[in-house]
């Protein structure tokens, strides 16, 4: 075995005795050595396209909850992985991200396809190792960088989840008629995980909010229920906390939340999608963050571990008074009905409709991703409709784009038992990331692309922006209107193809494999559906 077999070989053996299932590996010379040990030790998918094997990536760790690997070669192949791994980073998935470089004496000679691989990806990794032919320890080197993107370490607090980076200086490629295949006898090794102590008092209150932002908060919902049972605390959910239903949850807050005066938050996860929730975080002096790892990208100062949350609740004897939560569900109820009523008999075909029909038809344990702009708050809005169905949402909502959506999902829907996965998103993000469906025929996943085609970026339709005086400047650079249909590039792939245009034939395909469906939707109506829903 030369040399850089018995590197990538021991980087395959160690991560599979980690615990590790996928990789996503696109293919090069570079690379070669790791390729192959990574293919012979985990399910693995070959992905031509980096940027794509990022994201599809980040939805099989998502899907799991287990840290999925991403190989490539060295040069721009690297660069191009930069977009899946922000979001991971701002969004806590464990992805290992392993690259091949060019030996470390041809750095800065002039030598082809090799660019400063080192530290590339800069904070938005949380650690970076680069092994070469003179490291020792290796396994040691890739049991501690497994821990870093699972959210633990040795001696130091528990830490975020995450993406970690291993950058291999190898020789060049040679061929060699050995070979060693990895054991399946995974062999995963205890860590001690610790828990944060803060010592943070929680002040007394008497109109205390329950707010779980933007993170699948499923496994801490008996947490969140255990301390709204205790203080008779209201429950303001994003659809993507995946939180199911309880007695004191609240819809429908944007409509009256200017009227909440609460004295504490109680925080569970990212920041919320609402812009009038987080407003009103910013101006409440007593907010606790409920976390067991410190935060990347968040100004919160108070952080109390759940150990230390339930131990504050064990010790209260104290109940407060219904009159709280009893006002938050009257000034609720004053909405319900009304919005409801407009939900059931709308026949426009809009991002709210939509929305409002996918959720009441998708199948219990469904998979929906939803993607960024319009749609996500259309479905944030009308969350009420899902809180008695086991349905999973999954979204990008760590930095926001429209990139690599097709890819995520696909990813999602490759590593689950469901035969129902859906994603929904705008025309903008499905021309952006159009080159997965090539991945999506090719696995020939249960996978069906809902296609919002509202003719550009309708999301801008709702900002002050689209009210300048030059519209037409707006609507080419800001909205950049397009009159484009996709069934032509969706049967090139071999990917089968529906049309809607109105409402009431719109449903969700039953049958299995790959399918898209087109929803042409006026690029007018989903604003003014907005202001009749909310006025």
């Amino acid at each position: 075995m030369n040399n850089n077999e018995h590197i990538s070989y021991i980087i395959a053996k160690t991560l599979l005795n980690l615990g590790c299932k996928d990789a996503c590996i696109s293919p090069g010379a570079r690379n070669s050595g790791l390729a192959l040990n990574l293919s012979n030790c985990f399910k693995s998918y070959n992905l031509l396209d980096e940027r794509s094997a990022g994201y599809m990536a980040l939805g099989i760790a998502k899907q799991t909850s287990k840290p999925t690997i991403i190989n490539c070669t060295s040069g721009t192949a690297v660069g191009n992985l930069l977009p899946s791994i922000i979001e991971a980073r701002m969004s806590e998935i464990p992805i290992i991200i392993i690259t091949a470089d060019r030996p470390k004496n041809m750095i800065n000679k002039g030598e082809n396809q090799t660019i400063y691989q080192d530290t590339i990806f800069d904070k938005y990794i949380l650690e970076y190792q680069a092994i070469d032919s003179s490291s020792t320890n290796i396994e040691n080197t890739i049991h501690t960088i497994y821990k870093t993107s699972i959210g633990l370490s040795d001696n130091k607090p528990l830490h975020e989840k995450g993406p970690v980076h291993i950058n291999v200086h190898l020789d060049e490629p040679k061929l060699s008629t050995e070979s060693e295949r990895c054991s399946v006898n995974k062999i995963f090794k205890n860590i001690n995980t610790q828990t944060i102590k803060n010592d943070i008092e929680i002040k007394d209150f008497k109109s205390p909010l329950i707010i779980c932002g933007q993170s699948n908060l499923n496994e801490y919902k008996e947490n969140i229920f255990k301390l709204s049972d205790k203080f008779n605390t209201p429950i303001i959910a994003d659809i993507s906390s995946n939180i199911p239903s309880h007695p004191n949850s609240i819809s429908y807050y944007d409509m009256f939340i200017d009227n909440m005066n609460c004295d504490t938050i109680f925080r569970f996860g990212k920041k919320p999608l609402s812009k009038k929730l987080n407003n009103l975080i910013k101006e409440c002096n007593n907010t606790y963050l409920i976390r067991n790892e410190k935060i990347f990208n968040d100004d919160i100062s108070n952080i109390i571990s759940y150990k230390e949350l339930s131990d504050f609740i064990d010790a209260t004897h104290i109940s407060l008074k219904t009159d709280w939560i009893t006002s938050i569900k009257k000034q609720e109820s004053l909405y319900i009905s009304r919005i409801e009523n407009i939900m059931n008999t709308a026949t426009d075909l809009n991002e709210y409709t939509i929305a409002y029909k996918t959720l009441n038809q998708a199948e219990n344990n469904s998979n929906i991703f939803i993607g960024n702009s319009i749609i996500i708050r259309a479905f944030n809005f009308l969350r009420r409709n899902i809180t008695q169905k086991r349905v999973n949402i999954f979204s990008n909502r760590g930095a926001s784009g429209i990139d690599g959506n097709i890819a995520t999902s696909i990813g999602i829907a490759a590593s689950s038992n469901s035969n129902h996965n859906y994603l929904i998103l705008g025309d903008q993000a499905f021309m952006h990331d159009i080159g997965s469906l090539k991945i999506l025929k090719n696995l020939n996943v249960n996978l069906t692309i809902i296609i919002i085609n509202n003719s550009g970026g309708g999301i801008f339709d709702y900002l002050p922006i689209s009210n300048k005086d030059n519209r037409d400047t707006y609507e080419k650079f800001i909205r950049n209107d397009h009159n484009e249909e996709f069934q032509m590039i969706v049967e090139a792939y071999g990917i089968s193809y529906r049309k809607f245009d109105t409402l009431s034939d719109f449903t969700l395909p039953l049958d299995r494999g790959p399918c898209v469906v087109e929803l042409s939707v006026n690029k007018n109506d989903s604003l003014n559906f907005y202001k009749k829903l909310t006025t």
